[in-house]
């Protein structure tokens, strides 16, 4: 019984990480004109997407794929490549997805986008919402995080 139950395990997490491309390139599509750079996170961790799963999903075809380089809930600018580094610096517009990258990223005085939903209590406290909202932050260059907050709701 307790393989049955991982494998259905497996096979949730296998569900999630196939949603979770596809809806990138879903969103991607309506993007469609627009020079796209995707940053992926460096190997497996929870459920976030890989090199592997953006390609599988088709994602290399709308857009260049960079790794964050690291196997981390979040992305921290010193430990990205080079490559994805650059590519960071020189977006236009960057929208990163989830607490984590929220976490890792925000206060470092860039212009991003963040959309995530507020999973915990420091989050439902710090954006005055309840569980599970979901957020659209912008975060300008020089502002403090969270004062910015487009609104919440279904993002």
């Amino acid at each position: 019984m307790l393989m049955l139950a991982a494998a259905v395990v497996v096979l949730v997490a296998m569900l999630m990480l196939a949603f979770a491309a596809a809806a990138t390139r879903a969103f991607m599509l309506l993007l469609r004109g627009l020079r796209l750079q995707v940053l992926v996170r460096g190997s497996e961790v929870l459920n976030d997407v890989t090199v592997r799963d953006a390609v599988y999903a088709g994602v290399d075809q709308l857009a260049e794929i960079f790794s964050n380089g690291a196997a981390i809930a979040g992305t921290v600018y010193e430990l990205m490549p080079e490559e994805a580094r650059q590519a960071f610096d020189s977006a236009d517009v960057v929208l990163a997805k989830g607490q984590g990258n929220y976490e890792s990223l925000s206060g470092q005085g860039r212009h991003i986008f963040y959309t995530f939903l507020c999973k915990c209590d420091l989050f439902t406290g710090r954006f005055s919402v309840p569980p599970l909202t979901g957020m659209l932050v912008e975060e300008n260059t020089g502002m403090p995080a969270g004062e910015n907050t487009v609104g919440p709701g279904s993002v």
